[in-house]
């Protein structure tokens, strides 16, 4: 094992959303731990320069334009990655509609949820059941605990844990499934957001900061990786402490 997370250097890693925010800072730390990065994203522009600059800095990548939410796309996107880098045994499904767009109740949520439910279903039937898959999703606070936006976020969020969770119960010893609750990450979504609140001082969690694209992309790398082979259906939220707050002012401490 060639990182202290244990991953083999070479070892390959889909991260879907990578062109940008999260999933690009995960793409970037993916590579600077020797791993051979799947860089999907619906902009192939964003993809490509994700995938280059990983490239110049002596790491390997492959960049697809892939829309998550098709399933022919996402059939596309696996034969392509896996005839590249051969079996793939990581994911990380980042992508995802934003929350700021406006959308039905009952369709937002449908599509937050397909969005990791497609790759994570096409992938499993892509690679040989050989060992153990690890996945993690990206949901949200909104969805964990808060629910402090839109309401097909929210739901939609929620939905992913629930997915999680039965990924995680109903195929043993075959998929490892965790999921990440983010508080507010500063990211090129939720630029102008932040700006308007005060830039990066965030009062609403004991940290004082918005939360860093890096600072989920550490978490999901950890979770996906040998390192936490005992870890499975469990979600990690990084909020800088925010629910401890939180909590305390429900308690009226």
């Amino acid at each position: 094992m060639d990182s202290f997370l244990g991953f083999e250097s070479g070892t390959p890693i889909v991260v879907t959303g990578a062109g940008s925010g999260i999933g690009r800072a995960l793409a970037y730390m993916a590579a600077r731990m020797g791993l051979r990065v799947g860089v999907w994203d619906i902009n192939s522009g964003w993809a490509s320069e994700t995938a280059s600059r990983i490239a110049s800095a002596g790491g390997t990548a492959l960049a697809l334009e892939v829309d998550v939410a098709d399933e022919e796309s996402v059939l596309r996107a696996w034969e392509r990655t896996v005839r590249e880098f051969g079996d793939i045994y990581h994911l990380v499904n980042n992508a995802g509609p934003a929350s700021s767009t406006q959308r039905v109740l009952e369709e937002g949520a449908t599509l937050c949820l397909r969005c990791a439910r497609v790759p994570t279903e096409v992938w499993l039937k892509c690679v040989p059941n050989k060992g153990t898959r690890n996945v993690v999703l990206i949901s949200s606070v909104a969805g964990s605990r808060y629910g402090a936006a839109a309401l097909w976020y929210s739901a939609g969020k929620a939905a992913l844990l629930g997915y999680m969770r039965a990924l995680a119960a109903e195929r043993p010893g075959n998929i490892r499934c965790n999921a990440i609750a983010p508080d507010l990450i500063a990211t090129p979504r939720t630029e102008a957001f932040v700006m308007a609140s005060g830039g990066n001082q965030w009062p609403a969690n004991p940290m004082k900061r918005v939360g860093r694209a890096e600072d989920v992309a550490s978490a999901a790398l950890f979770l996906v990786s040998p390192a936490a082979e005992y870890i499975n259906g469990q979600v990690l939220e990084i909020d800088g402490g925010g629910s401890v707050v939180g909590l305390a002012k429900f308690r009226g401490t």
